[in-house]
Order: C-alpha cells, then structure tokens, then sequence
C-alpha cells in the first residue's frame, strides 16, 4: 500500500458499540486536522451499528431492543426512534436522508430453514426523525446498504447459504440475486453506487461483486484465490472508489476490469475492529482489533 496515498492513523473513532460504553466524536476541527482533541459522549452498552449523518452532524445507533438512537453533536441531544424488531446494520443514504435499518425478526442461525425465514427493512427519515412501517422481507436481513434511487440491497442473516436480495423500498418488491453466497455476507457500496462488494468469515480468502441498477442484481464475479490475503468478513472502500481494505489489513484493487478488480496489492500490518476514511480519503481512522 502506498502510504503517501493514505496516511493511516490508529484512533478512537465512534467507538466499540457492540459492547462498550463511549462514543468518541472529534471537533469539527479536530475532523479536518486528524488532530483535534475531540468530545466526549458515553452511552450505555449494547449498541449493534453506528452511522452518522454528515449533512447534519448526527450519529445514529441501533439497538436490539427496537429503538434507534439519534446523537446531534453540535447540541448533545439525544433522540430515540422505535423501528421495532432487532435493529441491527444501518446504512445512511445521503442522497435520500434516509438511514435504512436491517431488523432481525429472531436470532441468526445457519439451521434457520430458507424457505421460513423472515424479516424487515426499517427506513427513518434523517431530517425528521421519524420511522416508516417496517418493510416485510422474506429472508433473514444481515448487512444492508442503499443506492441513493430508493433501493436498498441486503445480505442474509441465516440459513448455511443465502441471497443478496434488492428491495423497492417505496413498494416492498424484491429480488433475490442468482448466485448464492455464503450467510452473514458483509457489503460494501462503492461510491458510485452501481454495485458492491462482499465478504464472510466463511470464505476468508474471497471477495464478492455485486452489480446494481433499477432494482436488479448480479453476482458477477469472485476474486481469484490469493493464499497471501484474507477477506475477513469485513471491508471499506476508499472514498475515490480505488482501493477495498479488509479487517485483516490486506487492500485490494476495484477497477471495473475483471482482469484487475479484487486485485491483492499488500497489506496496512494491522488488522482493524473499525475503519472509516476522512471524506477526502487523505486518513483513515482505525480502532485496532487488539
């Protein structure tokens, strides 16, 4: 990795919500330097994701008791918002001021039998704090990511194979991808938002593609066999859209050539917990797996 690409920084950035008890939010200024001493809020234990609305300076932290807590950094304020269910993997959608919600119906088991799962999609408004209906889905929702264009794309919580499943989410109608894919497939949409990549502890050494467009879905492509990289069941993507990082370090290439996408190009010689870029892609901040 060219570190005069990315200068990489081991910080605290919002913190282990899954089980500890401090969200760390730099200043604004401290955001712009990768210096700033930062404020601190302590929350309680038990959060499940963390998003943040950059347009409005707010954090929003799901809970398995069904309510999604929203941060406004500039005030302190703190708002809840019942979705129902499990709230579990959140993704902000700037183009829509949405933040759409995975919602687990039960516990994830790869027993849970395909053909009787179920869940839902919870949609909150960023801008007003309020939630819709849940959305029915007819699989178990894992990691969820959305478009920008009203469709949101999920990966299955359960079952020993699952779907990448494309949901409208103005009308509830869906569309299971081809191919299946591992269970608990994590997801991330590139920045120009017409596809994604995968990845699952289960498969450690491979990377999924994901090509979207008006509701459709293709699994196009695996990376090839690399014995030096792992996937990790992770990923970032570099805000240009250049690079994929996984939890174990490795960084691999997104192109769209299937002679160079998924590529291996080394590795950052730490395996990270959590990892966000700096909007300019100039840092990213790390909360080191140890």
């Amino acid at each position: 990795m060219r570190t005069s690409t990315i200068a990489w920084m081991a910080a605290c950035w919002i913190g282990a919500l899954g089980c500890g008890t401090k969200v760390e939010l730099n200043t604004a200024a401290g955001a712009q330097s990768g210096t700033g001493p930062g404020t601190t809020y302590t929350t309680v234990p038990g959060y499940y994701d963390v998003v943040w609305d950059t347009k409005r300076d707010r954090v929003f932290l799901s809970g398995g008791d069904g309510v999604v807590r929203v941060l406004d950094t500039k005030s302190g304020k703190w708002t809840s918002i019942a979705v129902g269910y499990h709230a579990e993997h959140m993704y902000f959608d700037p183009t829509l001021n949405q933040v759409v919600v995975s919602l687990a119906a039960k516990d994830h088991s790869p027993d849970w039998s395909v053909d009787e799962q179920y869940g839902y999609i919870g949609v909150i408004d960023a801008v007003g704090l309020t939630a819709a209906t849940p959305i029915p889905v007819s699989f178990d929702p894992w990691q969820i990511v959305a478009d920008g264009t009203g469709y949101a794309y999920l990966s299955g919580g359960s079952g020993q194979w699952s779907h990448v499943m494309a949901v409208n989410l103005a009308t509830g109608a869906s569309l299971l991808s081809g191919s299946s894919v591992f269970n608990q497939e994590r997801l991330a949409l590139h920045p120009d938002k017409t596809h994604a990549y995968g990845a699952t502890d289960l498969a450690p050494s491979k990377l999924e593609r994901f090509d979207f467009g008006g509701g459709t879905i293709d699994k196009t492509y695996s990376s090839p066999y690399d014995p030096k990289s792992q996937a990790c069941g992770d990923l970032r993507i570099h805000p240009a859209g250049t690079t994929i990082s996984t939890r174990c370090g490795d960084v691999f290439l997104a192109t769209n050539s299937k002679a160079s996408d998924k590529t291996w190009t080394g590795d950052i010689g730490i395996e990270w917990r959590d990892l966000a870029f700096r909007p300019d892609g100039k840092m990213a901040y790390v909360i080191p797996a140890s």
